[in-house]
């Protein structure tokens, strides 16, 4: 019993320390297993034939867990699509030297679908007063690495009451007060908008009861919607 409690102790001081200091991404980095909702944080390169086809990145948290698949079955026949699924949140220090990384890890993107916000709303967590500059900074990575690229973002869907179809009071409105700066910022860069926030308002009852996320129902009602954004840009004059 008492080892089990010095293991507990020393793993979470370690996790502190890796979270509260800075230090330069490395490949390993791209594989970090923090809390994901299905298989884990990482970088999941396409293993299909490049040939003719479009390629895409959508990188996300666990809502990429859940629709992540779907959206990529549904472009099989268009594109190739990499995943890069991270837990670190809006402000962590290591968020940007691996998004960095992950936007330009071996090709250059037709399309970047991304989501984030689901990690940062914990007091203390992320500054309001710089949410905007860091949304800034996040397009600025994907555009510096990926000129030609179209970018996509959806908005982060609801968060509900455990076990409840209710919004969840405390949490809910931090992340709509977030929607609503991001999409500011996505506006003035010219970045594509999916209000998936929205599109599951009216589909609550497709939540796994844990606050945070959606049953098989309401995965595919999420990838239906990107889907439909992204088929629409991968067959626009834009990408010729």
């Amino acid at each position: 019993m008492r080892t089990g409690s010095l293991f507990l102790l020393f793993y979470i001081l370690t996790i502190n320390l890796y979270s509260q200091n800075q230090h330069d991404a490395n490949d390993s980095q791209l594989k970090t297993m923090l809390h994901p909702d299905g298989s884990g944080w990482g970088f999941y390169e396409d293993t299909a034939c490049v040939s003719k086809k479009k390629k895409v990145l959508l990188i996300g948290d666990s809502m990429l867990s859940g629709y992540g698949d779907l959206v990529k079955a549904g472009l099989k026949d268009k594109a190739v699509v990499d995943f890069w699924k991270t837990g670190l949140h809006e402000a962590h220090p290591d968020l940007f030297p691996l998004l960095d990384k992950a936007s330009s890890h071996r090709k250059k993107y037709d399309i970047i679908h991304f989501n984030i916000g689901l990690h940062g709303w914990p007091k203390g967590r992320v500054d309001e007063d710089k949410y905007v500059n860091l949304m800034n900074e996040y397009v600025d990575i994907l555009k510096k690495n990926n000129p030609n690229a179209i970018l996509v973002w959806s908005m982060t869907t609801p968060v509900l009451s455990k076990n409840s179809t209710e919004l969840d009071p405390e949490i809910n409105p931090i992340i709509v007060r977030r929607n609503k700066k991001a999409d500011r910022v996505m506006k003035s860069q010219g970045v594509h908008i999916i209000d998936l926030y929205s599109v599951m308002i009216p589909h609550r009852e497709y939540t796994r009861g844990d606050r945070f996320h959606w049953n098989k129902m309401g995965q595919q009602i999420q990838a239906d919607a990107i889907l439909s954004t992204l088929k629409s840009l991968l067959s626009s004059s834009a990408l010729d």
